[in-house]
């Protein structure tokens, strides 16, 4: 891929985490705390699949922690707690089963 290619589908996936960032905003400020919540990590990993991209490596992981030990040892190091916090949220913030009994919904307000 060229390097104009590559930037470009960057830029793509960095638009798209900026738009996931605004959806998550709006998530949270209507009180829909679970989907706000998955919405975030979407966030982190499109973004970091945009720093990916821009070098044109490998996207095929939803871990936030595998993608930041793609990038380089530093900010995996430095970004790795909150990263794993941000992978927690990736299944029991969509699925009904994913936190026993409870609904995600029902989990995230206290419900």
């Amino acid at each position: 891929m060229s390097q104009e290619s590559a930037r470009h589908r960057a830029r793509l996936w960095l638009e798209q985490a900026q738009d996931d960032l605004r959806a998550a905003q709006v998530l949270q400020a209507a009180g829909q705390a679970a989907q706000a919540c998955f919405q975030a990590q979407q966030v982190g990993e499109k973004a970091i699949k945009a720093l990916l991209a821009a070098d044109d490596r490998d996207l095929r992981s939803h871990s936030i922690t595998a993608l930041l030990r793609e990038l380089a040892p530093e900010p995996a190091e430095r970004w790795q707690c909150q990263a794993r916090v941000l992978d927690k949220l990736y299944a029991p913030t969509r699925y009904p089963d994913a936190l026993g009994d409870e609904l995600p919904a029902e989990e995230s307000d206290g419900g």
